[in-house]
């Protein structure tokens, strides 16, 4: 398996290949060693995962697999700019025949199978060993790079700030936002060159500097004030803060998400889904918006409080249940409640006696996931009066899975659209 420099200097490579058409190959190829009898184990599924392990993973492309290139973000998707078509095995296994079409390998399991070439070129030669996931046995490029040669290059970013190079610009610009860099002074000064022509990632990159102006330069682009402006930098902008994790992020982005003049209300939704588990993790923004009158605001909120939430959260929520608010607010809180499912939870909720308890309180106890309760001493009458609500709990009741119900409901759907065939009666005379 690679190194973890070898991973490293993989990415590096990666990012630069950018968006420069065919030329990539050429020069990531250069000084590269004809395939030898060992197969090259380049982990190209944890290079990429460890760009966003949820988004950029290889695709199944007939039969094979297409590897991605490309920045790459956890919360704005894959931007893939850059593939080709490769063999990448399921399972750990040895090479037997190595043909003009075709790959013949046994698995480690003792299965045999055939990779059919359609013009990939072979990485690997009878008797190399490879691993699952991991090993490219052949694939559109030439040749493999040998990692461990690269790693005498030095890249300056700071340099490649002024490169004529769009790629080189970018790629600098967003390393120095999250590298530990001598120069602070120095790097914010190169990022305030042309932050106007290439405002999004410098302004992040100053931000992640915690620089003043950066997170000044995101705000207004969150609040597109001229008509010129772009379209998509207040969504970007979001985004963009939700990857940074500081006070002054979070200050903003519960600033838009609690902005009720914006219509529609995707950019909302968006920045409650920074604040919370999926982002920054500033919960304490997050639970407040559950009480908020749009819908897909408060679904958000629900959905994004972690199981890491702080005691005062999960005290908030309680408060919910217990206090005089509406049936829409209790609703909400039961359901983030159910959702975070931590210890906590059921610590806040134990101390309530039978006569104490709400129904809401009995109905998300109920609800709470049976491992939780596992080992816990209910007293006979709470456990009494919340075996009804079990019985309708996800993980108790299979009608109410996730794969079952939305396909109940699309079900449902269909059900509705079908119009009752009209009564008709006959009479007969005599």
């Amino acid at each position: 398996m690679p190194s973890q420099l070898s991973v490293e200097l993989a990415l590096l490579l990666l990012d630069r290949l950018v968006s420069v058409s065919s030329a990539p190959f050429s020069y990531a190829l250069q000084g590269a060693a004809e395939p030898t009898g060992r197969s090259p184990t380049f982990d190209a599924h944890q290079a990429t995962s460890r760009l966003t392990p949820e988004v950029c993973k290889p695709q199944e492309v007939e039969g094979t697999r297409a590897l991605t290139v490309g920045g790459c973000s956890k919360l704005k998707g894959a931007e893939q700019d850059l593939t080709w078509r490769s063999i990448v095995p399921s399972s750990d296994g040895e090479v037997v025949e190595v043909t003009t079409d075709r790959l013949r390998v046994v698995m480690s399991t003792g299965r045999k199978q055939s990779y059919p070439l359609r013009g990939l070129l072979p990485y690997v030669s009878p008797g190399s060993k490879f691993v699952g996931k991991a090993s490219i046995l052949a694939g559109t490029v030439p040749r493999m790079v040998d990692i461990t040669t690269l790693r005498h290059r030095q890249w300056n970013a700071v340099d490649d700030l002024a490169s004529d190079n769009a790629t080189d610009r970018y790629v600098a610009a967003k390393a120095l936002g999250v590298s530990a860099h001598a120069e602070v002074t120095k790097v914010r000064e190169l990022l305030y060159r042309s932050l106007v022509k290439e405002a999004e990632h410098r302004a992040a990159s100053l931000a992640r500097l915690h620089d003043d102006r950066g997170f000044e330069f995101i705000a207004d682009a969150i609040k597109r004030e001229h008509p010129s402006d772009l379209r998509y930098l207040p969504m970007e902008a979001v985004l963009i803060l939700s990857e940074i994790t500081s006070p002054r992020a979070a200050a903003i982005l519960d600033h838009v998400a609690g902005d009720r003049s914006i219509v529609p209300s995707e950019l909302r939704q968006a920045a409650v889904w920074g604040l919370g588990k999926a982002g920054i993790g500033a919960y304490s923004h997050v639970v407040k918006y559950i009480d908020d009158e749009n819908d897909d605001v408060v679904l958000h909120a629900i959905v994004s409080l972690g199981e890491d939430v702080t005691a005062s959260v999960v005290e908030t929520l309680i408060g919910h249940l217990t206090g005089h608010g509406s049936t829409r607010l209790k609703a909400a809180a039961s359901e983030a409640l159910r959702l975070i499912a931590s210890p906590a939870v059921l610590r806040a909720l134990l101390p309530f006696g039978i006569n104490e308890h709400t129904s809401w309180t009995l109905a998300t106890l109920g609800r709470l996931p049976v491992r939780l309760l596992a080992n816990t001493q209910l007293a006979p009458d709470v456990l009494k009066a919340i075996q009804p609500v079990q019985l309708l709990a996800e993980g108790e009741n299979w009608l109410v899975s996730r794969t079952v119900a939305t396909s109940f409901q699309f079900l449902l759907l269909q059900t509705l659209a079908v119009q009752p065939a009209p009564c008709v009666t006959t009479s007969s005379s005599r």
